[in-house]
C-alpha cells in the first residue's frame, strides 16, 4: 500500500492554495453573497437618504425656510457623527467584499463591468477618507451609484430557478 503522509506535511505543501481561491470565487459569485451586498447597497442608500434629509433641514434653517424652525443639532442630536461611523461601517465592508472579490475571481474581476464601478466608488471613498485631498465631486453621488448595483438583482433572480417567471416578467418590463 502507499504510504500516507501526516497530517503536516500535507498541508504544507501548497495545494490547499488553490482550493482556497477556488472555494472563495464559489463565495464572491453566489446568488447569497450577492444579496447580503444588495441589502447592504439598500441599508447604505437609507443612510445616504437620512443623511440628505438631515443636510436638507440645515440648509432650510439658515436659507430661513419658513417650515424650519431648530436647527438639526437640537432635533437630531449625534447625527453628524452617526452618519459619519455608517459611512466608515459602509466603507469597511464593501471594501471587504472587493478584496474578497478580487482573491476570489483573479482576472475575471475586471470583466464585468459593475465590479469596475465598484472598484472606482471604493477607490475613491478610500482616496477621500483616508487622504487629505478632497474630490472634485460630491462623494455622496458616487455612493449613490452603487445604487445601480441593485440591477444586480436580476441576475440573481435569474439563478434562483424558483423566479423563472419573476425573472421573465421583470425583463420584459425593462
Amino acid at each position: 500500500p502507499p504510504k500516507r503522509m501526516n497530517s503536516f506535511h500535507s498541508t504544507m505543501d501548497g495545494r490547499w492554495i488553490p482550493k482556497l481561491f477556488h472555494k472563495m470565487g464559489r463565495l464572491v459569485t453566489s446568488a447569497s453573497f450577492e444579496a447580503a451586498f444588495c441589502v447592504l447597497i439598500v441599508l447604505n442608500a437609507l443612510v445616504m437618504a437620512a443623511e440628505s434629509q438631515h443636510r436638507g433641514m440645515e440648509t432650510g434653517l439658515k436659507l430661513g425656510y419658513n417650515g424650519a424652525t431648530a436647527s438639526t443639532h437640537d432635533t437630531w442630536p449625534g447625527a453628524i457623527d452617526i452618519f459619519e461611523v455608517m459611512e466608515w461601517i459602509f466603507g469597511v465592508l464593501f471594501t471587504i467584499e472587493l478584496v474578497l472579490k478580487v482573491t476570489g475571481m483573479g482576472l475575471r474581476f475586471f470583466r464585468e463591468a459593475w465590479n469596475i464601478v465598484d472598484l472606482a466608488i471604493v477607490g475613491s471613498w478610500l482616496f477621500s477618507s483616508l487622504g487629505s485631498a478632497k474630490l472634485p465631486i460630491d462623494a455622496m453621488l458616487l455612493r449613490l451609484a452603487r445604487l445601480g448595483r441593485l440591477l444586480r438583482l436580476l441576475k440573481l433572480v435569474k439563478k434562483i430557478r424558483l423566479f423563472d417567471s419573476l425573472y421573465l416578467m421583470t425583463t420584459a418590463i425593462l
